[in-house]
């Protein structure tokens, strides 16, 4: 598994011949957005850890590229105040891919599944869309200690926020999660990360 970004979007890169200064460009866009220090959770460690599920299960994806390309671009805009990070960060992936040379019908495809993130369990969702959302929300199937860290991280991103709001729009969020009838879409997944998931969910709403 590649867990080096820079050396993984070189690797990304290359079906399209690109030329150096163009790639450093792009590269160096990625790390400055997913670098922000106001990004505790939406990070650079966010992509690795979506890299390493779709290493893990790239023999059952039917198009593993696509899915790097939507991982690469899908919180690349982020900010908590926003409500429309996931359109902002499909119009520049748009932008980008088309740059770099991407068949048409792949951006379409990368686009799609970055825009799908904003609705996540309400949208239909199979092949590989399915496993690249499932990948997005692999964090909630943690472990306790592991999921703890993320929810301080996506409290850190909204610190703007006073904390008795930030407990009444989180226990809103816990519970539509908690209320969905599944939260993974692949059985994969499911099998591995459902109870688990579910559990962190509900820990999380009593703390709160």
């Amino acid at each position: 598994m590649m867990t080096d970004l820079p050396l993984r979007f070189q690797k990304d890169l290359l079906p399209y011949h690109v030329a150096p200064k163009m790639a450093a460009m792009w590269w160096e866009e990625i790390h400055q957005h997913y670098g922000q220090p106001k990004r505790a959770y939406h990070n650079l460690d966010h992509l690795a850890a979506l890299f390493h599920w779709a290493d893990s299960y790239e023999t059952l994806l039917n198009d593993p590229e696509t899915v790097h390309w939507a991982i690469w671009y899908h919180d690349i805009i982020y900010q908590a105040r926003r409500q429309d990070n996931e359109e902002q960060s499909a119009i520049l992936a748009e932008k980008r891919l088309v740059e770099i040379g991407l068949p048409a019908k792949k951006i379409a495809d990368v686009v799609g599944y970055i825009r799908a993130t904003a609705q996540h369990l309400s949208v239909e969702a199979t092949g590989d869309l399915a496993f690249f959302l499932d990948f997005d929300l692999a964090i909630l199937g943690a472990s306790p200690e592991v999921y703890a860290n993320y929810a301080a991280a996506v409290r850190e991103e909204y610190q703007h926020v006073p904390g008795f709001l930030y407990r009444r729009g989180r226990k809103k969020v816990l519970r539509y999660f908690l209320e969905a009838p599944r939260l993974y879409r692949t059985d994969v997944l499911y099998g591995l990360l459902e109870e688990k998931a579910k559990e962190n969910l509900r820990q999380e709403l009593d703390r709160l």
